[in-house]
């Protein structure tokens, strides 16, 4: 699951922090509010030493608690704030 810190301006750095399935490890990374959902897979994945990718996926919860896979081809941060805003 991801989980995001603030974001103050367009060029600002976004802590993000990826919690496993099993909670059993949590991996963290900066991330501007540009990149697609494939550099945090790859970055996930580059950290646990994956090597098949292809066969995992990211997701995130929504304010209502609602689960949203990440598409790894779109812009992270509109996902989240699309996500956020259509549930309201």
């Amino acid at each position: 699951m991801l989980k995001f810190g603030s974001k103050h301006d367009v060029n600002s750095v976004i802590k993000c922090s990826v919690r496993l399935l099993d909670d059993s490890e949590l991996v963290e990374c900066d991330i501007q509010p540009h990149y697609k959902g494939k550099y945090l897979l790859d970055h996930v994945c580059s950290q646990l030493n994956l090597i098949e990718v292809d066969y995992f996926g990211l997701r995130f919860t929504d304010s209502h608690k609602i689960r949203h896979w990440l598409d790894p081809s779109k812009n992270i941060m509109k996902q989240v704030k699309v996500k956020a805003l259509n549930r309201k």
